[in-house]
């Protein structure tokens, strides 16, 4: 697990529990063969083929379909097309709160000072990530935010790394900032999220 510190460049390193449930549990799911790379820390949905893989950027859908099958998050990495019946780990606890660097690119949207984006839903990049230590470079999309019920992330405030306070939002627009964020209930499989 990297050790999270006040961003003053990009250095996503996707998604990582650190309060809520503890420990965080797992739970093991079968990937699909066909599955790319998994990295730790990367939004895991089913795919079309009932088995784990990646998430697309943005809304949690399988290739467009709209279907929000968000299992939750990988807690541990694999390579691309992997063999049948493999397994991985994934944080599955819809109430299981997570850190996630956003973009830096935020102007008039998750920056907000004050409460500002507190409650609202944003999406996600999928970048690739980091092959020497396989952690996700997943993102929050910074301009996305939004009370919509489609968008999967609820931010709950800045992490304590950002200025100490996690209730009010103190960076600035164009800074890379650390956020508290727990899947949006209507996005997850497993508190009401369709399949």
């Amino acid at each position: 697990m990297p050790y999270i510190f006040a961003a003053t460049a990009s250095a996503p390193f996707g998604l990582m529990p650190v309060e809520g449930v503890v420990p965080a549990p797992t739970n093991a799911y079968v990937v699909g063969t066909s599955a790319g790379a998994i990295q730790i820390g990367d939004v895991v949905v089913l795919g079309t083929d009932g088995r784990v893989q990646v998430a697309a950027s943005g809304l949690i859908s399988v290739a467009g379909t709209g279907v929000t099958t968000v299992i939750g998050v990988a807690a541990e990495g694999l390579d691309a097309s992997p063999a049948a019946g493999t397994e991985i780990l994934v944080y599955d606890n819809p109430d299981q709160i997570f850190v996630i660097q956003d973009d830096g690119n935020a102007a008039g949207g998750i920056h907000a000072t004050g409460v500002g984006s507190i409650g609202l839903t944003f999406g996600f990049s999928a970048t690739a990530g980091g092959t020497a230590l396989n952690r996700s470079g997943m993102v929050l999309k910074g301009t996305s935010g939004s009370t919509a019920q489609t968008l999967p992330f609820k931010i709950l405030g800045q992490h304590r790394v950002e200025g100490g306070c996690t209730g009010l939002i103190t960076a600035g627009s164009g800074t890379f900032t650390r956020w508290r964020v727990k899947f949006n209930p209507a996005s997850h499989l497993l508190q009401g999220g369709a399949i």
